[in-house]
């Protein structure tokens, strides 16, 4: 145990706490290491849920591209005889491999429907962290292509910024986003144009880029990071040259937002010749220029294109907006041959990829990670970072590119396996879920005990109202929904919206809301104001049900040990929610105390870096005290970070007494380490 003498410095080392994969995933090439976000409680199973798209793999690929690194395999799979493998064999050390699958027409869903994408898997990866640097070794993503979002677009953005030719511009950004997204393959391009003799070219560029500082992977020639270029096309776009101005020189030879793209912009592949960029911030529009001289008598493509890699965007720095370009000029010795000053999108081609990441995993059995000991289904609830619950219902109606992607390091220092397999992979839909669980569930620790309370769903306004008053309640999604205040006289707020099977003559369901009252526009359905019951679960057991109140004392506990809480209701029809978010809660002896520094509300923030140190000085008692737990708030989901404690010297950190890396499940919200 630790003793707290005199002061300590407590400092935490920030690798990405509030997001799953920042610079950590390209300094190394590698993502931290983390651990699993996984719930032990059940979701509600009494639904029916319809398979939208489903592929075995059973009658050849369908469609899929099997890229290199992917190959349909019989030796191990979940249904009848094939699975897709991406082998983790020596020919595939130090790579990347994507599997695609083919375009998927979506269908429109109702919105009381959700939209899911699933899979049963073997991820036979052992080579997690073979070399100890908390960084994965071989690891596997999911990302979903909307095949109709594309970037470019006429816009007035930065019309007024120094050099701007004025009014509208072309722009490779995202307006509600503000800029760019990771994972993005952006591309305009001019129509085909004769070039006569004396050809040349000229636009007015603007980009704001991810600074290419400290660019570097291991293996690869990787000196930038997000990476805009201008390229050239004498054959109808089969192939494209860079265009280069002398007084204009690109930023860096090897974009990351490239090669994270496409493997063929690295060393040794087709595009790396194409693998230049600018980075960085413009600060002004600037003039581009090149000699198209080379090109007489041949009809070329003018492409602007821009990349970027699978962290650090827009959503991480509101400065960095992207590419930009504006007068885009033609000419040869017989006058102007195309001119194009961003009015509309009229003459510019866009195309490109807008992939939006899902999540990433690994195959660690000691971690428990989903197929790591064999074949198991991937569902909804497992992923531990990025769209955790699977959900796609954004992208109903549109069509789309799922692309599994395999990376593996260049060794098998932590054991080599049979490879990621990937099988019976499905699109679903189901009904949102009609039975809200309880919100707002909060613990209060005690000498072995903890007192937890929740949002009372059979009490839900203000007991002035008086009966027959109308009201508006919001729902967890902002939704409004009309209500009357109970005619049982208690004043509460009764949705006018919430169905039950018990009173049929109800309509219009309310979905995400806390309320659980009857009411039928005004009428009585029934008795108005029902009571939900509630059950209490301790590390996923039931350990008291049928409770009528909103608050449950549990008892016996053993202090300094962490316990799991969650609580669900249980309607008057038999059904029962699915639990509500879990809360953690580790009971304690009278003489516990928590030291810190939190006036209970969030003014400012900022980003420590990567290997970076924030700390906090913290004061014991004369006699010294033990240090049991360290507590820390975060946004965001995942992440990993070092716990560093230090002895005091004159008030600086002094001799380090402990280090541990916090890569397990760290969740939106309050967290806690037992030291």
């Amino acid at each position: 145990m630790f003793k707290l003498i005199n002061i300590i410095a407590f400092c935490v080392v920030f690798i990405g706490i509030t997001i799953a994969a920042d610079k950590e995933v390209k300094t190394n090439s590698k993502i931290a290491v983390e651990g699993e976000n996984k719930t032990s409680f059940s979701q509600n199973q009494s639904r029916e849920i319809t398979i939208l798209w489903e592929e075995d793999f059973e009658s050849g690929t369908n469609g899929w591209s099997l890229g290199s690194g992917w190959e349909l395999t019989e030796s191990s799979y979940h249904s009848e005889t094939h699975s897709a493998v991406s082998p983790n064999d020596d020919d595939n050390l130090n790579a990347t491999f994507n599997l695609l699958s083919p375009a998927i027409s979506l269908p429109e869903i109702e919105p009381d429907e959700i939209m899911n994408f699933g899979f049963w898997l073997h991820a036979d990866l052992p080579d997690s962290d073979g070399d100890g640097d908390d960084y994965l070794d071989d690891y596997y993503s999911v990302s979903l292509l909307d095949l109709g979002a594309l970037a470019w677009h006429s816009t007035d953005f930065n019309w007024g910024m120094m050099g701007s030719a004025g009014g509208n511009n072309f722009w490779g950004g995202d307006e509600e986003v503000g800029g760019y997204l990771d994972s993005w393959i952006q591309y305009l391009d001019t129509p085909s144009i004769s070039v006569g003799s004396g050809g040349s070219f000229s636009s007015k560029i603007y980009y704001a880029i991810e600074s290419d500082a400290g660019a570097s992977i291991a293996g690869s020639c990787t000196d930038g990071w997000d990476a805009a270029n201008i390229r050239i096309s004498a054959d109808g776009g089969m192939t494209w040259d860079l265009l280069e101005d002398p007084n204009r020189p690109y930023d860096f030879d090897c974009g990351y937002g490239w090669i994270w793209n496409d493997a063929e912009y690295d060393i040794g592949g087709s595009l790396n010749h194409l693998a230049a960029g600018w980075g960085n911030d413009s600060f002004i529009w600037r003039n581009f220029n090149a000699d198209l001289s080379s090109y007489e008598g041949m009809d070329v493509i003018i492409r602007f294109a821009f990349g970027s890699d699978p962290a650090y965007s827009t959503a991480d720095n509101s400065d960095i907006t992207g590419f930009q370009v504006d007068a885009i000029t033609v000419s040869d010795d017989s006058g102007i041959l195309f001119l194009d000053n961003g009015d509309d999108m009229s003459q510019m081609v866009p195309s490109g990829e807008v992939w939006t990441d899902q999540f990433y995993d690994y195959g660690s059995i000691g971690s428990e990670r989903p197929g790591s000991t064999g074949w198991e289904e991937y569902t909804p609830g497992l992923a531990f970072n990025g769209n955790i619950m699977m959900d796609i219902s954004e992208f109903a109606g549109k069509d789309v590119i799922f692309r599994i992607q395999s990376r593996y390091d260049d060794n098998h220092d932590g054991g080599q396996g049979g490879g990621l397999y990937i099988d019976d992979f499905n699109i679903s839909k189901d009904l949102i879920d009609n039975y809200p669980a309880p919100t707002s569930l909060s613990a209060e620790v005690g000498d072995s005990e903890v007192n937890l309370s929740w949002r009372d769903m059979n009490s839900c306004s203000d007991p002035e109202n008086t009966p027959g008053d109308e009201c508006v309640y919001t729902n967890d999604n902002g939704e409004e929904f009309d209500g009357v205040f109970d005619c049982s006289g208690d004043g509460d707020c009764c949705q006018a919206s919430w169905i039950g099977d018990s009173y049929p003559d109800c309509s219009d369901q309310a979905y995400g809301c806390d309320l659980t009252c009857y009411e039928c526009d005004g009428g009585d359905c029934g008795d108005g104001a029902i009571a939900v019951t509630y059950n209490v679960y301790r590390d996923g057991t039931v350990i008291d049900s049928g409770l009528d109140e909103s608050q449950f004392t549990d008892t016996g506990l053993t202090n300094n040990q962490t316990y799991e809480f969650a609580v669900s209701a249980v309607y008057p029809d038999g059904e029962e929610s699915s639990p509500s978010a879990s809360i953690f809660a580790t009971p304690a002896s009278q003489a516990v105390h928590e030291e810190g520094y939190d006036d209970g509300s969030f003014e400012a923030g900022f980003n420590a870096g990567s290997g970076n140190f924030s700390a906090v000085r913290i004061s014991a008692g004369p006699t010294g005290e033990d240090i049991l737990r360290f507590k820390w708030y975060q946004f965001g989901s995942g992440g990993a970070f070092y716990i560093k404690v230090f002895e005091d010297e004159g008030g600086l950190p002094g001799a380090e007494i402990y280090s541990s890396v916090q890569a397990t499940s760290s969740l939106n919200g309050w967290n806690e380490k037992d030291l």
